[in-house]
């Protein structure tokens, strides 16, 4: 996957997490794999605690 395409993953999952649509967000988290981004994740807190609890089978 491009770098633009993973930025533009990143935002969108961050978007879905932060909409509270739990399936669509572990999809998204799924699909961006090891290209998870700091940005925008950093501007709600920890990164990597969030993408693990998005990874996570129960979600938020």
């Amino acid at each position: 996957m491009p770098l633009a395409e993973a930025s533009e993953l990143n935002y969108l999952a961050h978007a879905a997490c932060c909409a509270g649509l739990g399936l669509e967000a572990r999809s998204l988290v799924g699909l961006l794999g090891e290209r998870a981004a700091r940005v925008p994740w950093v501007y709600t807190g920890d990164p990597e605690q969030q993408i693990a609890r998005w990874r996570m089978p129960s979600g938020a």
